[in-house]
């Protein structure tokens, strides 16, 4: 996928972004995050926020690896290493590698962290993006962000990440992606429904609400002073 090229006020990003904890912020660049990921984040609470980063950390990481590299076979091989450290305990997982460390101490379940590998995998390996990747990616999101959930404390919102999940990813791509059928396809996304999850979740609700927004309005997630306000709104009240 090509990077999204949005152009927003990021003093007001600013301004609504998060300070994570100095050993966190150490391990891994908040920087590097999406803004709308950045955003997001802004809006988790303290006990949740660890955990919540790494998983952003961890999906931003596997989506720069097949920019980082043209040649399929090392994209292949690169998330393989990936899979097999989540295919092991935590305290089985490679040192040095300061994002593990992170997710270590998030104790999010290794195999949802694998079905997020698993999800890229499809978007980055192939000859051309299509709809059945785009749902490989949105499933091991769901995956991924239902062990955060049931790391923190959220047992029972698995319909309700699921839907949030899947919305957010097909607003994302659809937003990333020249117009066509694909993009087309995206933007049909069948549910509506708003979603109510638990505040410790509350990221997720604000990726969802500006997925079902942007997929309305068939535009980005961030497009603008709009969706900053729509993401704050969604960050303080839920909804």
């Amino acid at each position: 996928m090509r990077k999204q090229t949005v152009k927003i006020d990021f003093t007001l990003l600013t301004l609504c972004s998060c300070r994570l904890d100095g050993d966190i912020m150490d391990s891994f660049a908040l920087d590097q995050l999406p803004p709308v990921q950045r955003l997001a984040l802004a809006y988790a609470p303290g006990p949740a926020k660890a955990a919540t980063g790494a998983v952003f950390a961890l999906d931003t990481r596997l989506s720069q690896i097949g920019r980082q590299s043209a040649e399929p076979l090392i994209t292949q091989m690169k998330l393989a290493w990936w899979r097999d450290q989540f295919a092991n305990p935590a305290s089985a997982w490679a040192k040095g590698e300061p994002l593990l460390a992170v997710l270590a101490e998030g104790r999010v379940s290794p195999d949802a962290l694998a079905e997020l590998v698993n999800g890229w995998e499809a978007v980055l390996i192939g000859e051309e993006l299509n709809l059945q990747a785009v749902k490989s990616l949105a499933e091991g999101r769901v995956a991924a962000w239902c062990g955060l959930g049931h790391r923190l404390g959220c047992d029972g919102a698995e319909d309700a990440i699921a839907l949030a999940a899947r919305r957010w990813t097909y607003a994302e791509v659809a937003g990333q992606i020249p117009p066509g059928d694909l993009q087309d396809s995206l933007r049909r996304f069948p549910d509506a429904t708003p979603v109510r999850l638990p505040k410790t979740l509350r990221p997720l609700v604000v990726l969802d609400g500006l997925g079902l927004r942007a997929l309305r309005q068939r535009a980005p997630l961030l497009d603008g002073p709009a969706a900053l306000v729509a993401a704050m709104r969604l960050g303080i009240f839920g909804r």
